[in-house]
């Protein structure tokens, strides 16, 4: 004998829902969390920005002049990130990666001044309508006599060094050298974009 009093359509459907309804909160919790910890794991991997302290130095007048950076404490950098900026008057402008510089820490240094009549590499031979930005001196195939404002790490000769910026622009020779430096900038390139480190205004 079937018993007609303990069915109640409405209610099962009820219970039937509960479950669906549960599953779609924990599912979208569970999707929400991955989400925040997946921008938080990324955040916390980033590279931070490097906390050392720099210090420039003038020395010499006119063609003579050069600019020494000395790193004088903080935190140890790869010079792979690191980009050294020129900025001056009558289009004079320049960088150059800083690679070359190394292990950077308490006490490395580099410095920048006036070579006339650089050897420079083209990298390029024959060509004189290349930038020069960058480039090495002492190079073979190279362009000869052309003034180049240089930067040297760890007492290296300027001669020795490599291009910062150059009198030469789109093949032909400008009148433009040492004196017209305006300022340096120490950039560096990190995973959120560059970020300047110091700046020196030239006297």
């Amino acid at each position: 004998m079937i018993s007609s009093g303990d069915f109640d359509p409405q209610t099962d459907d009820e219970r039937a829902i509960s479950p669906a309804i549960g599953f779609a909160l924990a599912l979208i919790v569970t999707v929400v969390l991955a989400v925040g910890v997946g921008v938080l794991v990324g955040t916390i991997t980033e590279d931070p920005e490097p906390d050392a302290d720099f210090e420039w130095r003038e020395s010499g007048e006119g063609m003579d002049r050069q600019v020494t950076l000395e790193h004088t404490g903080g935190d140890v950098i790869d010079g792979g990130e690191l980009t050294l900026k020129a900025a001056g008057i009558r289009g004079f402008d320049g960088n150059t990666s800083l690679a070359d510089w190394g292990t950077i820490r308490n006490g490395s240094t580099l410095t920048v001044g006036f070579v006339a009549d650089a050897d420079v590499a083209t990298r390029q031979p024959y060509r004189s309508d290349v930038q020069l930005e960058g480039r090495s001196i002492d190079g073979t195939d190279s362009e000869t006599g052309v003034d180049v404002l240089a930067v040297a790490v760890e007492g290296t000769p300027l001669e020795q060094g490599t291009v910062l910026a150059s009198s030469m622009r789109d093949g032909e020779i400008v009148d433009v050298t040492a004196t017209d430096l305006r300022s340096l900038e120490l950039v560096w390139d990190g995973s959120w974009g560059e970020t300047t480190l110091d700046e020196h205004l030239v006297e």
